[in-house]
């Protein structure tokens, strides 16, 4: 049968608690994978079709932030504990959250951008076997195919359309494009455009107004 000897009792009665708090204390990575997860995942929903792309985007990004402000709590209360470890590795999900909230024109650009470019070179085979069936006419090829529609919720914002342009007339100014590429252009291109972005080769993300 063991004892105890008063004295040691004494010690553990009188060690500080917070001391106690501190054994088990170490560095973890799910706030990391969060951090860097939430920004990838918002690029791959964006893939999705309209308005799926859009409500999926809407939707990470809360639960970024829902899931920030909940490890904000956590993080204090290991601070609270001198948890130090388990606090530094924790705040980086809070502080990215912050600094995407803040810089919110800036997140939804880059998502945009890169999903876009993503989803088409996942789907080029396809618009490839098209452009490659094109007729061959007089003047420069051109093709042009719905690639988002921006009108839903209420919000009549117009259309991106994905332009083939075999000779890039598309980004010149209206009036420097020939006649035969009008003709060549279809309707689409004769409404007001409100953007051309350059992707790669011939092709080009172009904004249509919907007042057409």
């Amino acid at each position: 049968m063991s004892s105890t000897n008063p004295d040691e009792l004494s010690l553990l009665a009188d060690k500080n608690p917070r001391e106690q708090n501190t054994v088990g204390d170490r560095f973890v990575y799910w706030p990391l994978v969060l951090t860097f997860g939430s920004p990838i995942i918002l690029v791959l929903v964006w893939t999705a079709p309209d308005p799926w792309g859009f409500i999926g985007v809407l939707t990470v990004y809360f639960l970024w932030c829902g899931s920030a402000l909940g490890v904000l709590i956590v993080a204090l209360i290991w601070l609270y504990r001198q948890q130090w470890r388990r606090a530094a590795s924790a705040i980086i999900l809070p502080a990215s959250a912050l600094a995407a909230v803040l810089n919110l024109n800036f997140v939804a650009k880059t998502t945009i951008w890169a999903g876009d470019r993503l989803e088409l070179l996942a789907t080029f085979s396809r618009y490839s076997r098209e452009i490659s069936n094109l007729p061959h006419q007089e003047g420069p090829r051109v093709a042009t195919f719905m690639w988002r529609d921006l009108n839903g919720f209420g919000m009549d914002l117009g259309y991106v359309l994905l332009v083939y342009d075999e000779s890039d007339e598309i980004a010149l100014p209206a009036g420097q494009r020939s006649a035969a590429w009008r003709e060549n252009a279809g309707s689409d291109l004769q409404c007001r455009l409100t953007g051309v972005e350059h992707v790669f080769g011939h092709c080009y993300f172009v904004g249509r107004g919907f007042d057409c």
